[in-house]
Formats: C-alpha cells, sequence, structure tokens
C-alpha cells in the first residue's frame, strides 16, 4: 500500500509539472507567433521562456492545466465517456457560442490595415499576410455578395468583374438558391449578419471536420477511442488543413470524405428505412459538395481515395447488408435527382466552365508529375515551427510546404509489420497500399503525358498530390498500430527512432538551415525519435498513451494560430474610404468603377461595399471586354486567365497589356481615359492627381477625396 502510495504521489507531481510545462510553452508559443514572428532569430528562446515561467497569466493557466490533469487521472474515464456520450450536444453548444461571438480565422484585419482603419477585432494570433487568396480576394467577395446592387446573394453577380459573373461555382460564395443546399456550411450567410455569417462557416468548419474525423477514426481504428480522439486532433490541426482552411474547399473535402464513408457503412448495416433515406440524402449531398468544389488539383488524388475507400467499405459490409426492390429504387431515384441537380448546376454555368477550361489558368495546366525530390518526404516535420516563425517558408511558401504531421514516411512500417510479421491481411490496408504506390510513382518519378490524362492526375501537380500521399500515409499507420498485437523489440525499437529521427530531423534542418535556429534541430530530433519509438512500441499501453499526447501535442502547435481568432468584422464597413464609396455608389448603383494605379488588396476594396469594379479580381476571364481594347488578339495569352488586373492611366497611346514574370496571375493594363470609357467605367479610384490627365474627348472630375484616396468621375469635355 505504502508503494502504491508512493507511486500515485509522482504520477500526481508528474502531472501537475507537465501542466506548468505546457503552460510556458504554450504562452512561448503565442509569444512568437504574435510579437516575434519572422524575427525569431533576434531572440533567445530560453529568455523568452524564462519570461514567460514568470508572467502571471502563464502561472494561472499552469494551475488550471494541473487541475485539468490531475480529475483525468483520477476520473478521467468518466469524463470521456461522459464527453463521448453527448459529444454532439458540446460541439452544438460551442458551434452556437462561435456563431454569438462571431468568431473566425479570417486576416481580413490586413484589407482595413490597407485602406487605413483600425481593427481590433483579433483575440489570439496574428494576421496572416500571405492567406491574401483570403482577405484580398474570398472575403471581399463575400462582403460584395451582401451588397450587390441587384438584390443579396445572386448566383451571377453584377459586382465582381462589373459584369455578370458566376460567384457560386468559382471562389464559392453564398446564393440564394436551391444549388446552396450542397454547400451546408454557407447556409448560416443567407439569415445572419457577415460577422455572424462569417463565424457559422468558420466554426462549423472547424467543429464538423473534428466531429466527423472522430467517427471516421472510430471506423478505422475498429472503435478505439483513444487513437480516434488522436486522428480527430491530426486531422484538424494539420498544417495542410490549417494553412489551407479557407480556400479551395480542402476542408470540406475531408469532411465529406469521410462522411460519405461512414453514411455508406451506416446504409448497408441498418434496416430501417427512414435512416437509409436519411444516409441517402447526407451521400448526395456529400457528394456535390466535394464536386462543386471545383479545385482538381485535389479533388482528382482525393476521388481515388474515395473510390478505394468505398470499395472496402462495401466489400466488409456486403454480407450483412439486406436489399429489398425498394432500396434499390431509392437508389435510383436518388441518383437520378442528383444527377439532374449537377447537371443544372453544371449547364447553368456552362459558359463558366467552357471559359475556365479554354483559359491558360486554370484550365490548360497540365501535370505528369516527377518533380517531388527527396525534401518533400521531410518536409511536414518542419511544419511544427511555421505559425511561430513567420511565413517564408523553406523552399517557397509555409503554404506550399504545409502537409500532415503524420511521421511520413516511418508511418508505413507498421503496416509492413502487421503484414509480413504478424501475417494479418487487411484489405483497406492493401487498397491504401497500392494508392500510396501509385502516388508515389507519380510524385517522384512521374507518368507519361498520357497515362496522366488517362488517370486524369494531369489536373493534379507534385505538391497537391504529395499532401494526399501524406494523408493516405496517415490512414494506413492508424489502422495498422490499431490492429497490431505485438510491439517491436525494446533496443530495436531504440535503435531503429533513433536512426529515423536523426534522418527526419537532420533532412527537414538540412533543407534550409538559414530558416532553422540550431536548437530547433534538437527540438525536431527528440519528436522524431519519441514518435518513431512509440510508433514501433505501440500497442504497450503506456507507450501509446505517450505516443497519443505526443502526436497531439505537436500537431496543435504545428496548426494552431496558423489562423488567428477573431470576433466580428464590423470595422471593416467603417472604414471612411470605404463608407465614401459606398455613399457614391448608392447614389449611382450602375456605374462601374476602375481601381487606377494600385495593386491588390486595393483592387477589390470597392466591391467590398458593392461597388461594380472591373479590374476586381477576374476569376474567369471576360474575353469579350479585353477584346473591346485588343481587337487582333495580340495579348489574349496574358488576359485569358485568372487574374488580377491593375490598371494603370496615361494620356494617350494604344493599350498595352503586360503580364509579371514572377507571379503569372498578376496583369497590368496601361490605357487611356477613352479607353476606360470605352469599358464602361465611370468612377476612378485611386491615389494618384489625375486632374491635368484628359483627352480628346474625355476629362476627368474630382468627385471626392478621403485621406490619401482620391475618386474621379469620367466626364465628356
Amino acid at each position: 500500500m505504502k508503494k502504491k502510495g508512493i507511486r500515485k504521489g509522482i504520477e500526481m507531481a508528474g502531472i501537475i509539472t507537465v501542466g506548468m510545462i505546457l503552460a510556458v510553452m504554450i504562452f512561448t508559443y503565442i509569444y512568437y507567433v504574435e510579437n516575434v514572428g519572422s524575427s525569431y532569430l533576434d531572440t533567445e528562446l530560453s529568455v523568452v521562456m524564462s519570461q514567460q515561467f514568470l508572467d502571471k497569466n502563464c502561472i494561472k493557466m499552469g494551475v488550471i492545466l494541473s487541475i485539468i490533469g490531475l480529475c483525468l487521472y483520477w476520473k478521467g474515464k468518466a469524463v470521456g465517456n461522459f464527453v463521448y456520450r453527448y459529444r454532439f450536444v458540446c460541439a452544438g453548444i460551442l458551434f452556437i457560442v462561435g456563431i454569438v461571438f462571431e468568431l473566425s480565422g479570417s486576416s481580413i484585419q490586413h484589407m482595413m490595415g490597407f485602406l487605413g482603419g483600425h481593427d481590433t477585432g483579433v483575440l489570439l494570433g496574428t494576421s496572416r499576410g500571405i492567406r491574401s487568396d483570403e482577405w484580398e480576394v474570398l472575403t471581399p467577395m463575400l462582403f460584395s455578395q451582401y451588397h450587390n446592387a441587384s438584390g443579396k446573394f445572386p448566383y451571377f453577380s453584377e459586382t465582381v468583374r462589373g459584369t455578370l459573373t458566376d460567384v457560386f461555382l468559382i471562389y464559392g460564395q453564398p446564393v440564394a438558391d436551391w444549388a446552396i443546399l450542397f454547400r451546408p456550411f454557407y447556409w448560416g450567410y443567407l439569415f445572419l449578419s457577415i460577422g455572424k455569417g462569417m463565424a457559422f462557416f468558420w466554426c462549423g468548419r472547424y467543429i464538423a471536420l473534428f466531429l466527423v474525423s472522430f467517427e471516421f477514426g472510430m471506423l478505422l481504428t475498429e472503435k478505439k477511442k483513444g487513437l480516434s480522439v488522436t486522428y480527430a486532433f491530426m486531422m484538424l490541426f494539420a498544417p495542410a488543413v490549417q494553412w489551407w482552411f479557407a480556400i479551395n474547399g480542402f476542408v470540406e473535402m475531408l469532411i465529406y470524405f469521410q462522411l460519405s464513408v461512414l453514411l455508406l457503412c451506416c446504409y448497408m448495416k441498418t434496416e430501417k428505412q427512414w435512416q437509409r433515406i436519411l444516409c441517402l440524402a447526407g451521400i448526395m449531398i456529400s457528394a456535390g459538395g466535394f464536386i462543386l468544389t471545383i479545385y482538381p488539383a485535389w479533388q482528382i488524388p482525393m476521388a481515388y481515395l474515395i473510390a478505394g475507400v468505398g470499395i472496402w467499405a462495401i466489400l466488409e459490409n456486403y454480407q450483412e447488408c439486406r436489399m429489398q426492390k425498394r432500396d434499390w429504387i431509392m437508389i435510383g431515384i436518388a441518383a437520378t435527382v442528383f444527377c439532374a441537380a449537377m447537371a443544372v448546376i453544371f449547364y447553368r454555368s456552362r459558359e463558366t466552365v467552357e471559359a475556365i477550361m479554354n483559359a491558360a489558368y486554370p484550365g490548360k495546366r497540365i501535370g505528369v508529375g516527377g518533380e517531388s525530390g527527396w525534401e518533400n518526404i521531410v518536409l511536414w516535420l518542419g511544419n511544427l515551427f511555421y505559425p511561430m516563425f513567420g511565413e517564408g517558408g523553406i523552399r517557397e511558401t509555409v503554404v506550399e510546404d504545409a502537409g500532415f504531421f503524420a511521421l511520413f514516411p516511418v508511418c508505413y512500417i507498421p503496416a509492413f509489420l502487421l503484414r509480413f510479421r504478424e501475417k494479418q491481411k487487411d484489405k483497406l490496408l492493401g487498397i491504401l497500399g497500392v494508392i500510396s504506390i501509385v502516388f508515389g510513382i507519380y510524385c517522384f518519378i512521374g507518368f507519361p503525358s498520357v497515362l496522366a490524362k488517362i488517370t486524369l492526375l494531369s489536373f493534379s501537380f507534385d505538391k497537391r498530390t504529395m499532401v494526399i500521399l501524406e494523408f493516405v500515409g496517415m490512414l494506413m499507420m492508424f489502422r495498422a498500430i490499431s490492429k497490431l498485437e505485438k510491439s517491436v523489440p525494446l533496443w530495436t525499437a531504440v535503435i531503429l527512432s533513433v536512426a529515423a529521427g536523426g534522418l527526419l530531423a537532420g533532412g527537414c534542418y538540412r533543407i534550409n538551415p538559414d530558416y532553422f535556429p540550431k536548437w530547433t534541430l534538437a527540438v525536431l530530433m527528440i519528436i522524431s525519435v519519441v514518435l518513431s519509438f512509440g510508433l514501433l512500441r505501440y500497442p504497450k499501453k503506456w507507450t501509446a498513451r505517450i505516443w497519443c499526447t505526443v502526436f497531439c501535442c505537436s500537431v496543435f502547435f504545428s496548426g494552431f494560430l496558423v489562423n488567428p481568432i477573431r470576433s466580428g468584422v464590423d470595422a471593416v464597413e467603417k472604414v471612411p474610404v470605404l463608407q465614401e464609396i459606398s455613399k457614391i455608389h448608392e447614389s449611382d448603383e450602375q456605374a462601374l468603377w476602375i481601381v487606377e494605379g494600385m495593386e491588390l488588396p486595393f483592387l477589390n476594396a470597392p466591391i467590398m461595399v458593392g461597388a461594380p469594379t472591373i479590374n476586381s479580381t477576374n476569376t474567369y476571364p471576360d474575353l469579350e471586354r479585353w477584346r473591346i481594347l485588343d481587337k487582333s488578339g495580340k495579348y489574349e495569352k496574358y488576359y485569358n486567365r485568372y487574374a488580377h488586373i491593375g490598371m494603370y492611366i496615361k494620356e494617350s497611346g494604344s493599350t498595352e497589356f503586360k503580364m509579371s514574370k514572377k507571379i503569372p496571375d498578376r496583369l497590368r493594363i496601361d490605357l487611356t481615359l477613352d479607353d476606360m470609357k470605352k469599358l464602361g467605367a465611370k468612377y476612378i479610384f485611386t491615389r494618384n492627381d489625375l486632374e491635368k490627365i484628359e483627352t480628346q474627348d474625355h476629362k476627368v472630375r474630382l468627385v471626392s477625396e478621403i485621406d490619401s484616396y482620391k475618386i474621379y468621375e469620367i466626364t465628356e469635355k
């Protein structure tokens, strides 16, 4: 009894110590994210940590974490069972709280900074300038849907591009149309304010991804709750998920993939008619939502994964699935309705699809793979420090280098052990193994162009397929360790884990030693060794617990605060220059605008208050408009693409189109007042003094001047 009491005392002391250490790590992490960023090389980690250790708030958090740890130590099973039982209720409460307080992860603060507004909405973390496709394009387009001159939430907006523009299919926006049924995370926009609608969108997908991933984890690991929670954490905070959270529908793809498989299994296991009807409806919405993400670079490899896992689900459940004639009739009706709905949507957007497919980007981009190097194998490990150190990245940017924190390629070892040592055959691992081989060949060796086109992987490219390859490896890892019966012998595990940790950490550091301070090499090494050792020693009880804990903490730091936590967006519309544009627009709603002499993010500023802007981001080309200025088609290769268009006024001469060599989607057009008038423009938003600019037929009149911005009207002479 005495020894048992001493052991418990040591364990409790250890929990308190871990709680305090974790608090210091969290506060140090937040300090680096909010205050250090790209200046991290000028700081000493030990100094920062000691400062946080003495911070009163850090001490309070340490006490709270220690109390939580002790509660879990004594009543962990009861707490876990309670949360598990009421997980959907807890999720609903969190969702409502998020909407009430208008919580989102938008970096729209940057737009206000450029326009001269003052934002106090960021509660934790920092806005990310590198997520420009969110705060420069996606969110301004969202605002335009609330302020569209033809009414809220149109399918074809007259604000974006200053002409009818499909805003449902491309850069998907909320629309007041039945097609929004396939985008459930957009429903909140239709009946909530902008701030609360954004909270519905951001919080809804956070919560849905975690819940669906947990349920899928239960399926993947055969109802092992601890592993399923770890899997859900790794999905939610995966760097690839967080850095791409708002754009390109990656989060939706992951949700719909897992949900559709869960619903398929549920359909095959139940015989209750109403449950089968709900499952069919859910599968239809998931399939439609997946298709309408319209980002083939991820959709194509993900489609292979969906097909593979779907086949496994059918093979696993077909024997206990009792199908009657009415079931086949229901499936036929559901398939017919679904195909009809997709046909109607794509027929309505047929001109959009045609324009995109014929555009230089993204329509004519063809990938054959083979460009991934050895560094792609270890890039995921460096993701641990990207939120802290800023946006420079290793080779390109932190966004392009973001992947799944999945112990790649060590994650494949359990599958080999299961198959060749324990002689267990598993259909899912076999299917995932084949997919891994195909994707691996595509990424590292490449396909002949004919094969790339046949497999449709020509619509993807290495960096995107590599992310899905890491995801497949993670699925195999969780599936295999959930079925392992024996662990690797202790000293063999030690030797292998040290070797793996050294290769992973050393390789990651070697790619760009100027990016990583020397102390990070030790951290990367320790984490790699611990995770590799825990994986090899699975399913030992304490090893498994430590492995899950370290994995959850690691992926948490690699993904948490990639996006800021902010409350509300009311300050956006209070920016003085936007209020002035809004005032002029309301008095002349049909007038077209041009942003002159400025690039992003200014190009999309007028549309935020509903002003139709010709050179706001052209998500797909308006060839007829540009051919007014380019009758010979000389410059079509420049404007026949997705483009951010900077317009610069000149006194005379013909229109010139120029494309940036470094950033192909940046287009510059030099044109006269006469040319602007040919395009139908009436107002010019600029920082330049244009009053002396005139042509034989046109001149400008200063309408308003606020801060450093000017608004001119083009008038006849």
